[in-house]
């Protein structure tokens, strides 16, 4: 899973008031900010032109995703004052322009996180650039972006790729980890799922990637935020149906690349569809969800230098909504009971120990769990990989970084290698290097502080392993 810390991703409504003309020299500006979050920076842009009536302001976080996000109002105040909300996600930024109208000094608000954030003024609008996600395709590979739209009237678009236009290739659904992502699942300033498309295709493998259900909905409606692990698996199940028909593609060598989430995805659709060639799980769980998270917890803390205590009051609170969750209790239920648990659980720390955790407020102590009891997260708790790899026949390789902090690779793959022998799969390899993280980049610590510091994307000894395990289960049929 894509780490839950209080990263700023902007899936963007810009919010202001009335114009009001601002004196500068040119009428196209670029700003820099970075925002601290959770010990880390996160670089923020902003791009303002007076003259575009269209899109006056456009706001961006190069870290996240090279997308723009335009403003719908905006507002200058008399005093060169700067004032604009993110309603969607209920962000809000109060700032000055100094007298040379080369920064804005002010204060950036989101739920209960409050901080300094200033821009400076640059010639151009910064961005990250990645020299893996930058490399052109081979010569001779092709895109083509499709369309398919499902019997619920729901439209998947996604980019696939293919070495050649000519002939027939081996084929690879991508499937993105949790959280809404876009078809490179992009992260942090890196596009994965465009390396491997754009690695595999000169190794004349073919892929399809695409963009999750609900990517770039503003406002999710009841059905997306009902949405589980097995609505993105049914989604799954769809994407391959059209994609196995596909000029370019060979319909009986057609597989699934899981990262994350999206090798439980993997899982469960191969369990149960005939037509899935081949998988690969890259950092896909092998044991429950709720062991899953309290691996997190313990080895993501660990890392960030957090006491031992904090990291066990933290386990035992999810243990406390996951115990709520497995009764079925609904969330005014689960708020009744978890006020009077943090009053009990609270009473050997100090109020300055209680601010530190941030769990002063009723608010704040029901922002702390709300995220355990959300629909998605209810179900992933209580899906174990186990039950569904048991059933998986075809050719499977595992994959798993040593300095995982996500998906901990000493409790992940001795589930997944049981499993695999439950089900007497034979074609079954497993890596596990020594040196990679959650998104397979060679790292030092594995923290997910290192994702976005880190230049390379996906090592390439990952990315060789995973085309060789294809071309090798697919060769003569």
């Amino acid at each position: 899973m894509k780490t839950h810390t209080n990263i700023i991703m902007i899936a963007l409504i810009l919010f202001m008031g009335a114009s009001i003309s601002l004196k500068a020299q040119s009428s196209v500006s670029y700003w820099y900010g970075e925002l601290n979050v959770s010990g880390s920076t996160l670089p923020i842009t902003l791009r303002i032109d007076r003259a575009d009536t269209l899109k006056p302001i456009q706001m961006g976080s190069p870290a996240q995703t090279s997308q723009m996000f335009t403003a719908s109002k905006y507002r200058f105040t008399i005093t060169d004052s700067l004032l604009f909300s993110i309603k969607s996600m209920g962000v809000v930024f109060r700032g000055k322009f100094n007298p040379e109208k080369d920064s804005i000094i002010g204060t950036f608000k989101q739920g209960m996180l409050l901080t300094p954030l200033a821009f400076s003024r640059t010639k151009e609008l910064y961005q990250i650039k990645r020299e893996q996600d930058s490399r052109p395709l081979p010569g001779g590979a092709v895109e083509k972006e499709l369309s398919f739209t499902d019997k619920g009237g729901y439209k998947f678009s996604g980019t696939l790729t293919l070495p050649s236009a000519q002939g027939t290739y081996p084929c690879v659904v991508l499937l993105t980890g949790s959280g809404t992502q876009n078809r490179d699942e992009e992260l942090l300033g890196h596009k994965p799922f465009k390396v491997i498309a754009t690695e595999f295709a000169s190794k004349g493998i073919a892929t399809f990637r695409y963009d999750d259900r609900g990517w770039g909905v503003s406002v999710p409606d009841s059905a997306l935020l009902a949405s589980t692990t097995f609505t993105f698996a049914q989604d799954a199940d769809f994407i391959l149906s059209q994609i196995k028909n596909q000029a370019g593609v060979n319909p009986k060598q057609v597989g699934f690349l899981g990262h994350s989430e999206g090798g439980l995805i993997a899982s469960i659709s191969a369990a149960r569809n005939k037509d899935v060639a081949f998988v690969i799980l890259m950092a896909g769980p092998g044991i429950k969800g709720i062991d899953v998270l309290r691996g997190q917890i313990q080895k993501i803390n660990s890392l960030s230098g957090t006491s031992q205590k904090e990291i066990d009051f933290q386990i035992a609170m999810l243990d406390k909504i996951y115990s709520l969750t497995q009764k079925g209790k609904t969330d005014s239920q689960i708020a009744k009971e978890m006020t009077s648990w943090f009053d009990k659980a609270l009473e050997s720390y100090t109020p300055e120990q209680i601010k530190d955790m941030n769990l002063s407020t009723p608010k704040e102590r029901q922002m702390s769990y709300s995220a355990f009891i959300m629909p998605w997260m209810r179900v992933f708790m209580q899906t174990d990989p186990a039950e569904y790899l048991r059933k998986v026949k075809v050719p499977l390789l595992a994959m798993n970084g040593q300095k995982d902090a996500q998906v901990i690779e000493k409790d992940n793959m001795p589930a997944i290698q049981k499993a695999m022998a439950k089900a007497k799969n034979k074609n079954f390899e497993i890596f596990t290097p020594e040196s990679m993280n959650h998104l397979f980049q060679e790292c030092k610590t594995g923290s997910p502080d290192e994702y976005q510091s880190i230049g390379q994307t996906i090592s390439p000894l990952a990315l060789d392993k995973m085309s060789a395990f294809i071309l090798k289960v697919t060769q003569g049929k």
